[in-house]
């Protein structure tokens, strides 16, 4: 394979280094502590409804153990916000609620239906 033009997350070179903690939702599973280089391309945006206000929080699913932890906003480039769409996995509990509250892509329920058994 050739890359004609790089995209434009990638021209961003936005790497954080992470430890897979598990914290960003409460879950029977165990973080498994492994370290990871992460980039834009790893991060999902997790919604979830508390108090009956929708919220998001952002991070990554660790690949060894399925965690989700975390990654604080202040440490993702401003830009990803504004110029990325991004993946959204939405609280299974919490789908209906979110629907009526935003339109989700049929690429936003797959993403969902994959990851949110994780958390």
């Amino acid at each position: 394979m050739k890359m004609l033009k790089k995209g434009r997350m990638e021209a961003l070179d936005w790497k954080y280094v992470v430890e897979c903690n598990g914290k960003g939702f409460e879950s029977s599973r165990q973080p498994c502590f492994d370290t990871f280089e992460i980039d834009l391309n790893d991060i999902v945006g997790v919604y979830y409804m508390e108090e009956g206000s929708m919220k998001i929080k952002y991070g990554f699913f660790c690949c060894n153990c399925h965690c989700f932890t975390v990654v604080p906003t202040e440490h993702i480039p401003k830009e990803f916000f504004h110029d990325y769409d991004f993946p959204i996995v939405v609280v299974e509990k919490d789908l209906e609620m979110i629907e009526r509250r935003i339109l989700l892509s049929e690429n936003d329920k797959k993403v969902s239906a994959k990851y949110s058994k994780y958390l």
